[in-house]
């Protein structure tokens, strides 16, 4: 990818943002780093990687590297030679344990986040490793006294001694002597050795070597005669202790070395897990999508289809370096034209546009999350070529003209019909005649070449070059003249307006200088400025009907959802009411069953109890919902709507025609109650 083009299009400062959302040096590094990737596999990959980490970062916000550290440094000098201390034991011990942590919570989920659980499978445990250190070194960074059975004894050996220290000078200061001599009845350390403070005044009173002296000389500290070997034996022990702690860590420190190879891995892939979770927070900051990837052979028009698909879409769009209200853009490339014109006014958001359409691409390629609107999509371009701004080199004495002209040749040797060349103010900086003929014959070349490109220009003749070239079209900046302010929409299709004589006119200039302008504008050219004053008038309106009509949709369709939960809402009530009916009716058959099996006093009155139960149970029936396949004509239904019943008049197919009152409705069966 051209790294110019990534200046251009500020992909650098995407990265910083990038990284700030990681505090793991390593995975900081890689964002810092990360560049576009040109080969699909490579993007697709990346993107699916990014869309696990927004899952697992949805379903758990505070999963992260917890405590790994960055212990390259450590491992290289573990590696030359040299003796680790106990904190850097410690950054190892943790950053194994958060490899293992991670591998495990990853590999037991790795149906819901298969790559991030492919990069943890490949983290080594290196438990006993870790369970070496942990056995060394205690959470404080202190070396325990269990790191070897030498060193539990030295210490051991050694506290006894300070212990009998203590006592002998404990009895010096509460003696008589020490109680008039003593400056206050403490033990200190000095030169390594213990000491009592004696006042200056009374130096003899305990005899002993004077080690040190306060600053005023008021105070001496004395180390007693009477500990004088005692606390050579203490130094002795603790130089021994000194020489087993170091040797201790000589053993371990050993061990990080052999094994440099395989923390440096189990780091690359903390990064690795890391830099997709920075890339999810990064895009959720965005208010981010996945965009969707087209492949190039999709994108070649397809007899097949019945209208070629835009390869390069985004919708609602916005630059993600912009603070503030942002207004977003819809643009797309491919279908009906594969280059675009922006023309518009000054400070209109052109350039903006043509960088936002870039850099989108450039994150997409970079497995990023785009602030896009879901259902864009992109294609994976194999390089993206932006000239913007205004270069001068000093160095090769060129001119701001030249020094555009030096880029622009370079992209059209290199550009193919997978690029992406993006043109900023095209044949400006020059003569206006012979700049625009030139942007014409440089945006004609890249269009014979099958070239994707976006350029903006004031050149009113590649307006006319773009509404009479096939694969070519306009597009502006939308301006309100009212309040001569640019509105910052993308209007795709119209080419735009310098409005000049709109904002002069609303600026105060003298009608009769705006009138000696016209004039001198040629009748082509005002009747071209006249007809896209129109145009965008026009456009304007429909956009406000297409406002007004989404509105009424939306309304539409709420109320739609309202009837929906209503109807919904008399199904589940009218389901519980044939409940009850069933429930009696079943309550009033058995009831009508036991009386026609009582014994009759008379063979006619059974047969009357019959009849008047065969008569019974029809009406009962008439109650008990028929299943919509077994309906027949006379049964009795409810019909949404009416507040009476109705009766089954016909049946065709899955309609019936149910009479209700002196009307006949023909409803489907399925609605029928």
């Amino acid at each position: 990818m051209d790294e110019k083009s990534l200046i251009n299009l500020e992909f650098p400062k995407v990265r910083e943002r990038l990284a700030a959302h990681t505090a793991f040096p390593p995975a900081r590094e890689l964002a810092l780093s990360l560049l576009p990737a040109t080969d699909f596999g490579q993007v697709e990959a990346a993107l699916e990687l990014t869309r696990e980490a927004i899952r697992l970062l949805d379903a758990r916000p505070t999963f992260d590297t917890g405590e790994a550290a960055d212990i390259r440094p450590v491992v290289e000098r573990a590696e030359r030679g040299g003796v680790l201390d106990p904190p850097a034991l410690l950054d190892v011990a943790r950053t194994l344990a958060a490899g293992r942590r991670i591998r495990e919570e990853l590999t037991a989920r790795a149906a819901a986040y298969p790559r991030l659980a492919a990069i943890a499978a490949g983290i080594h445990r290196l438990e006993g490793l870790q369970r070496e250190i942990g056995q060394v070194i205690g959470p404080g960074a202190e070396v325990r006294d269990e790191a070897s059975p030498l060193l539990a004894r030295i210490r051991a050996r050694r506290r006894e001694v300070q212990e009998q220290i203590t006592r002998t000078l404990q009895g010096i200061i509460e003696s008589p002597a020490g109680r008039q001599a003593l400056q206050e009845g403490v033990i200190t350390l000095r030169n390594g050795r213990f000491v009592v403070p004696v006042r200056a005044d009374q130096r003899g009173a305990i005899p002993g070597l004077v080690q040190d002296v306060s600053a005023r000389g008021a105070t001496l500290f004395v180390e007693p005669l009477a500990v004088v070997e005692l606390n050579n034996l203490y130094r002795e022990l603790g130089l021994e202790e000194e020489r087993e702690v170091r040797r201790v860590l000589r053993r371990l420190s050993g061990r990080v070395g052999r094994l440099g190879g395989i923390l440096r891995e189990n780091l690359a892939r903390l990064a690795e897990i890391e830099l997709a979770l920075a890339k999810a927070r990064f895009g959720r900051s965005l208010r981010g999508t996945i965009p969707a990837l087209v492949r190039w052979v999709d994108a070649r028009p397809n007899p097949d289809l019945p209208a070629p698909r835009p390869y390069l879409k985004l919708m609602g769009a916005r630059h993600p370096l912009l603070t503030g209200k942002v207004v977003p853009i819809d643009v797309w490339l491919g279908g009906q034209f594969i280059a675009l014109v922006i023309t518009g006014p000054n400070t209109g958001g052109k350039t903006v546009t043509l960088k936002t359409i870039g850099l989108l691409a450039l994150m997409a390629q970079a497995g990023l999350a785009i602030p896009a609107e879901a259902g864009s999509c992109l294609p994976v371009f194999d390089g993206i070529y932006a000239d913007i701004g205004d270069e001068q080199s000093i160095e090769q004495s060129l001119s701001t003209f030249s020094s555009h002209l030096t880029n622009i040749a370079g992209f059209l040797s290199r550009a193919t019909d997978r690029s992406l060349v993006l043109l900023d103010e095209l044949g400006a900086g020059t003569d206006p005649t012979e700049g625009a003929a030139l942007a014409r014959a440089i945006l004609d070349h890249l269009v014979r070449r099958g070239v994707s490109a976006v350029v903006t220009s004031h050149a009113h003749s590649l307006k006319v070059y773009a509404q009479a070239t096939p694969g070519v079209e306009n597009a502006s900046v939308e301006f309100d003249p009212e309040t001569l302010a640019p509105t910052y929409r993308l209007a795709i299709g119209i080419p735009g307006r310098s409005n000049a004589f709109a904002i002069a006119a609303r600026l105060g200039l003298d009608p009769k200088i705006l009138a000696e302008a016209r004039r001198h504008l040629s009748e082509g050219e005002a009747e071209t400025d006249r007809l896209l004053g129109a145009l965008q008038a026009e456009k304007r309106r429909l956009e406000q009907l297409r406002r007004q009509l989404e509105a009424e949709l939306g309304r539409l369709r709420a109320k739609e959802a309202e009837v929906e939960a209503e109807r919904q809402a008399l199904q589940a009530a009218r389901a519980e009411v044939l409940a009850e009916v069933r429930r009696r009716a079943e309550a009033e058959v058995e009831r009508l069953l036991a009386e026609a099996a009582a014994p009759a006093a008379d063979p006619a009155g059974r047969q009357r109890r019959l009849r008047e139960l065969r008569r019974r149970v029809r009406g009962l029936g008439r109650w008990a919902e028929p299943p919509a396949d077994r309906l027949k004509p006379g049964d009795l239904v409810r019909v949404p709507g009416f507040f009476r019943l109705g009766q089954v008049v016909e049946l065709a197919g899955e309609d019936a025609v149910v009479a209700v009152g002196p009307l006949r409705v023909e409803i489907p069966r399925s609605r029928l109650m």
